[in-house]
């Protein structure tokens, strides 16, 4: 047995790759907010607790799931999986899976067993020289973000790449897509390909007038990146040095530029932003307290990212630092600041979450346990975009009384009569719920792993 970290949550995606279709998405159950294993899975999961072995350990979690050098021996080792996110099996092991007691699998990839994986936990950047030094194709299963630079030749991930299963997106340059499929197994994420032109540029990129006078007329370029104006360039600078250009991030420029903008970006460019004349760009979430408000000089704000007003800062405050505010991402504040923001600010095109009470924001793992509300007075406001797991002792009348509002982008794990309390106080909701089995208690049994081979 092979057991690597540990890890607590679960999946955040709703849709995964299959394996008739690496690079393509199972359907999900979304019809009333959970989620449930697609096809063959939920049959595996069927069988599993039909035929479920005794006196053997419980995991409660297992990120990935190795069967493929599995053997019915080895398997009845375990009483118990209570979810598995990723199962990796074998041709020769992939009916195993029908034997185990696994409370749910979110998706399967199918690997040869004598391909030896490389588990990275985390963004994966694929340089031209990252297979420089193998020796024979490997395999790589990665937690987190691929992102395959620009200047990697198709022969160098032939050499090197036996198998690629990813548990997020990836991003890939069209002239390797081909190849790259060819090794994805599974890809949990969306897939997205760039065309290389004649320059590239690797980075974030500000695009000022020293910069455009570096450039011969007609440039071609990709920016593996996002790119960023300077206000103030003259009309028509733009186009007169670049005739393409190719953004894998975020094209930013200010309202005078955006014909120029528009007219030489290339088509599938991520996402194009027009900021208001004589805003000062902020590119990073921002939590906005009194003393940051009273030392900004800037009057005219542009946020890329999140925004939070915090409670502290009153409307008059408020009303006397800042001109115009506008916001990309979520602007957060208190209702009582809802007039005053509405007053500089365009809310009919703004993502905003205004509350009353506390608030609780989740950008990553958090559980939300009964004693939270005996050390707060008044109403929660959860604002979720990671993964908040709700204590199954909290009543559903604790939650309807004690909650003002949610936001929920990310995973909610909860009970189905929770579910309901929450979905009372919902504002909006692009995320899921995730329910409790009925055996939750006995799922908790156990450790959790990250990676388990068996």
């Amino acid at each position: 047995m092979d057991i690597r970290g540990s890890w607590t949550g679960r999946c955040q995606r709703t849709e995964c790759g299959t394996l008739g279709d690496p690079i393509g998405k199972a359907q999900a159950n979304s019809a009333n907010g959970t989620r449930e294993p697609p096809g063959d899975l939920q049959n595996a999961c069927r069988l599993g607790k039909e035929s479920g072995v005794e006196h053997g350990k419980v995991i409660s979690s297992a990120n990935l799931l190795d069967l493929r050098k599995a053997t019915e021996e080895s398997i009845r080792a375990y009483d118990r999986i209570g979810s598995v996110n990723l199962a990796i099996v074998s041709p020769e092991t992939r009916h195993l899976l029908h034997m185990m007691n696994i409370g749910s699998i979110n998706g399967t990839a199918e690997v040869a067993a004598d391909v030896e994986f490389e588990v990275i936990l985390g963004p994966l950047h694929i340089g031209s020289e990252y297979f420089s030094e193998t020796t024979q194709p490997a395999g790589l299963l990665v937690m987190g973000p691929v992102n395959v630079d620009p200047e990697i030749r198709p022969e160098d991930l032939r050499r090197g790449l036996a198998a690629l299963v990813v548990m997020g997106p990836i991003q890939v340059p069209a002239p390797v897509a081909g190849v790259l499929q060819e090794r994805t197994k599974m890809v949990m994420g969306p897939v997205r390909t760039y065309p290389v032109f004649g320059t590239v540029h690797k980075g974030d990129l500000q695009i000022d007038q020293p910069f455009l006078d570096s450039l011969q007329p007609g440039t071609e370029m990709t920016v593996v990146g996002s790119v960023t104006t300077v206000d103030g360039l003259p009309a028509g600078a733009i186009r007169k040095k670049l005739s393409r250009l190719y953004v894998t991030g975020t094209a930013t420029c200010f309202e005078d530029q955006s014909t120029d903008m528009g007219f030489v970006l290339a088509r599938g460019s991520d996402s194009f932003v027009t900021v208001p004349n004589g805003h000062k760009i902020v590119n990073k979430t921002v939590r906005l307290d009194r003393a940051l408000l009273e030392s900004i000089s800037d009057r005219k704000l542009y946020f890329m990212k999140t925004v939070e007003i915090a409670p502290e800062v009153d409307a008059a405050l408020f009303a006397s630092r800042i001109d115009s505010i506008g916001c990309r991402g979520w602007l957060i504040a208190p209702t009582s600041l809802q007039g005053q923001v509405g007053k500089t600010c365009d809310l009919l095109n703004t993502l905003a979450f205004f509350y009353e009470g506390t608030l609780v924001r989740v950008n990553g793992e958090s559980t939300l346990t009964p004693s939270r509300f005996d050390f707060v007075e008044g109403k929660l406001a959860l604002f979720v975009t990671g993964v908040l797991q709700i204590d199954p002792s909290i009543r559903p009348d604790l939650l309807t009384q004690r909650v003002s509002k949610v936001l929920l982008s990310g995973v909610i794990q909860c009970s189905p009569e929770q579910q309901i309390a929450l979905e009372s106080r919902m504002e909006s909701m692009t995320g899921v719920f995730d329910r409790y089995a009925e055996d939750w208690e006995a799922s908790q049994e156990g450790f959790s792993a990250n990676y388990l081979a068996l």
